[in-house]
């Protein structure tokens, strides 16, 4: 952002005059006084200020990587996924479910995981910033099959264009009865971004049953996060079971200290038959501007 300015030109002296230091000497108020008095102002306070913005391409998904019997064709969903990445090139890249070794080799997409024995399935795909690494914080509290998926918030700082944008993954607890324990879980999470200075991406999969998980949503919104589906109107169901369906995969914003954060767009990739996951991708086109 440019501040407004005035333009000060030098004095003017006459033919002959040598200059004088304004610094030191007794002739200093005299020369500050003519100087003031010689000068032209020009105001440009009525001039439009200048904001720089950045646009973003973010994307987030479940993979659906559990092994067969329980997910099926991971070796040709995985090519197909790809495929799409290569196609509408997104910025920023969240993914769950991508347990090692499924993800290894993934085609054409760099992803980071955390330099860490424990395997949260989650990754980051996108320019890391300068001195960033990628973090991974287990949750605490889970309940049956979570406790071997080894669910956490994957964090890292990314690098977009000039911004600086704090990115967070993560996959809560499954399960309609586990909603007092998906709600610690949120509570971690609001807990880790109240900490972050920088404008805030949070997706994943969230797992929220409608008004079962009313109270984690409104906790997440309280820390400061926006629902990008909501913030749009396009809050759309992305996983299907039975005659159910629900909202589980997200994407939040948060401004940071000194810059502000824009939701454009919001779209779920595919409906209830997808060639990528049981899962439908969710995608987002954010503006970032001092």
């Amino acid at each position: 952002m440019v501040p407004t300015q005035r333009f000060l030109p030098r004095a003017r002296r006459r033919k002959g005059e040598r200059a004088r230091s304004v610094a030191t000497g007794p002739g200093r108020q005299e020369a500050c006084e003519n100087y003031v008095r010689s000068s032209t102002w020009i105001d440009v306070s009525g001039l439009a200020e200048y904001t720089a913005s950045v646009k973003i391409h973010v994307l987030t998904a479940n993979l659906w990587g559990l092994p067969w019997p329980v997910s099926n064709d991971r070796v040709g969903r995985k090519a197909r996924f790809a495929a799409l990445l290569a196609r509408i090139r997104p910025d920023v890249v969240g993914l769950q479910e991508v347990w090692w070794p499924w993800r290894a080799r993934f085609p054409g997409v760099p992803l980071h995981v955390p330099l860490s024995w424990r395997d949260a399935g989650l990754a980051i795909s996108g320019s890391l910033a300068s001195d960033s690494r990628v973090d991974l914080v287990p949750f605490r509290h889970h309940r049956g099959a979570d406790r071997l998926k080894r669910k956490g918030i994957l964090h890292s700082v990314i690098r977009v264009g000039d911004v600086d944008l704090s990115v967070v993954v993560t996959h809560l607890q499954a399960g309609r009865r586990h909603a007092a324990i998906r709600f610690r879980q949120a509570s971690a999470l609001r807990a880790l971004i109240e900490r972050i200075k920088e404008p805030v991406l949070c997706m994943g999969d969230f797992n929220f049953y409608g008004a079962d998980d009313g109270g984690s949503a409104e906790l997440l919104v309280g820390g400061g996060l926006r629902d990008a589906a909501l913030t749009t109107g396009s809050a759309l169901p992305t996983f299907w079971s039975g005659d159910t369906a629900e909202r589980f995969d997200r994407i939040y914003v948060r401004d940071g200290n000194s810059t502000s954060i824009a939701v454009q767009s919001l779209t779920v990739l595919s409906g209830q038959r997808n060639p990528w996951s049981d899962h439908a991708p969710v995608s987002a086109f954010l503006e970032v501007s001092d």
